[in-house]
């Protein structure tokens, strides 16, 4: 059930931030107009409904960026995914723990090094507040490196889950963060994607729409 709820919150994440940019982007997509009865909802329902051990949260949050954005090809996406991946499991030891591979994940997200080209994931200044919708689009946010409270903590889920941590996103007021349980310890933290991955009260160190 916790795979699912990912796996929707994920959708729901993509869904809330086209709606919220319709105003600053008038070319809302058709689909997003006729949600009820696009054929590209049902395609996104038809991949949340397949079973949990299934679930693919990157192809899900590509498929549907590819609906707001066509030029965005799914299989470049997967690939980028791929690449990031072999690179974080390239920094892990043969049997690393879960806190291992969440220092490894944060690690290779927002500390500059060979693991990312010196070229570290950041909060976008620059739209601090997320208006834009092409800003919040997974593929634009891993070419620029230049994120915001959808992208980040989506990203962060999505390589976290292909490395076996149990993450979840959640929401505040205003904003999106992750809960992470450390399945050694059984305890649970929140953890801000926008400001490094670092432990915040209810992820309140960032807001956006």
């Amino acid at each position: 059930m916790r795979n699912l709820q990912r796996a929707i919150f994920i959708f729901a994440l993509s869904i809330a931030c086209s709606l919220s940019a319709a105003h600053a982007e008038p070319k809302t997509p058709q689909w997003i107009l006729s949600a009820k009865t696009s054929p590209e909802v049902k395609r996104v329902r038809a991949m949340l409904q397949q079973p949990e051990s299934k679930l693919d949260y990157a192809k899900i949050k590509l498929t549907i960026d590819s609906m707001i954005d066509p030029k965005l090809d799914v299989a470049t996406g997967m690939k980028r995914i791929d690449d990031m991946i072999a690179r974080i499991r390239s920094m892990l030891s043969a049997t690393p723990s879960d806190k291992e591979k969440l220092t490894a994940l944060t690690t290779y997200l927002y500390s500059p090094g060979q693991w990312n080209d010196y070229q570290p994931f950041r909060y976008d200044f620059n739209d601090p507040m997320g208006t834009k919708l092409s800003n919040k689009l997974l593929q634009n946010y891993i070419a620029s490196r230049q994120g915001n409270c959808v992208s980040m903590p989506v990203l962060f889920i999505i390589l976290g889950a292909r490395l076996g941590l149990d993450l979840r996103g959640s929401t505040a007021p205003m904003h999106f963060f992750v809960k992470y349980t450390d399945l050694d310890s059984g305890t649970t933290y929140n953890l801000e994607a926008t400001s490094g991955a670092l432990p915040s009260k209810n992820g309140i160190n960032r807001k956006c729409p």
